[in-house]
């Protein structure tokens, strides 16, 4: 569901659904660390228009609508979001009602081809859903004070609805969790920890700039040692990979070598195609206006200045190698 301006600025002062997972540790597209930076506004909010969102908002209602049909429940679709205590936000897709009474959230999915095999059908796991979608409805049950949640999902042309009780101590510790979260990471703006490959894209943002120019000596043993440590998985990790890249080359030579002026091959459960793109067009602009009278002094006016970038590059004697990103 798309989000209304009141509720992005809402989401600044809390935690929804559909990030609590990335507290927890287990959420695909999210870290902690991004989550963090994003919350004291350090990283924007990713506006993510494509074809997969474009699928989930336009099936929403429709699926919310389904659950009554298929179950014989009442539902209605829901756009507001629910303050619970502390950082705690939800906003789920839609309520189960019976008369004027909510009894339950409904939650929409239409995953991918990409993603379907991340669910399991509900006949072989009445609790088949990803975990970061079960943190989600977990939590949106325990904001809104409801003990059942329905989650509608469309697999390919296959429509399932999960029934999901309301589990009252995984609730709890998210909660928990996500409040020490709050706490420490953003309003004492403690610098989150690394816990996957996917922070390095965060932790270069955090810091763009070296502030000096001299490497500084370990502050302690216990530093030297830590760093000593990841200086060697670094290294040692980046020659296997090279080695890796050198033998890619090496099976791509052959197969070029075989493919020749053709377009490829095709055999039972394989194919290898080696064809040419179109061919693109790139204008220079500087040399047309500099031809068109502008004067290197109007170029030179609207000429911007493209940010450098921080040179990563580690060293271990051991290993007999420099390794550079």
């Amino acid at each position: 569901m798309a989000l209304t301006p009141e509720q992005k600025e809402l989401r600044k002062t809390g935690i929804g659904g559909s990030e609590v997972a990335a507290v927890i540790g287990c959420h695909p597209y999210l870290t902690a660390g991004e989550l963090a930076l994003r919350k004291r506004g350090l990283l924007p909010e990713p506006v993510i228009s494509n074809k997969h969102t474009e699928r989930g908002e336009r099936l929403e209602v429709a699926l919310v609508e389904w659950v009554s049909h298929r179950l014989e429940v009442a539902t209605v679709h829901n756009r507001a979001t629910v303050r619970g205590p502390g950082v705690l936000l939800a906003t789920p897709d839609g309520y189960e009602i019976q008369g004027q009474d909510k009894i339950g959230i409904v939650e929409a999915k239409s995953p991918g081809p990409n993603t379907i095999n991340r669910w399991t059908p509900p006949d072989q796991d009445p609790e088949g859903v990803p975990d970061h979608y079960l943190c989600q409805v977990h939590w949106a049950m325990g904001v809104t004070g409801l003990s059942q949640a329905r989650v509608a999902v469309l697999l390919g042309g296959d429509f399932f609805v999960y029934t999901i009780p309301f589990n009252r101590d995984f609730f709890d510790v998210m909660a928990y969790r996500a409040q020490e979260f709050w706490d420490r990471y953003v309003t004492a703006e403690e610098t989150p920890p690394v816990q996957g490959a996917e922070d390095l894209e965060w932790v270069q943002k955090y810091w763009p700039k070296n502030k000096t120019e001299k490497l500084s000596p370990p502050e302690s043993m216990e530093q030297a040692r830590v760093l000593e440590l990841r200086i060697r998985d670094y290294c040692g990790a980046k020659i296997l990979a090279d080695e890796a890249t050198s033998e890619a080359k090496l099976a791509r030579a052959h197969l070029v070598a075989y493919i020749a002026d053709g377009a490829g091959f095709k055999g039972d459960g394989w194919s290898v195609s080696y064809k040419r793109t179109k061919d693109g067009q790139e204008t220079d602009w500087k040399a047309v206006a500099l031809e068109a009278g502008a004067g290197e002094a109007i170029v030179q006016k609207h000429t911007k200045t493209k940010p450098g970038h921080r040179r990563f590059l580690a060293r271990h004697a051991t290993l007999d190698s420099n390794t550079e990103d």
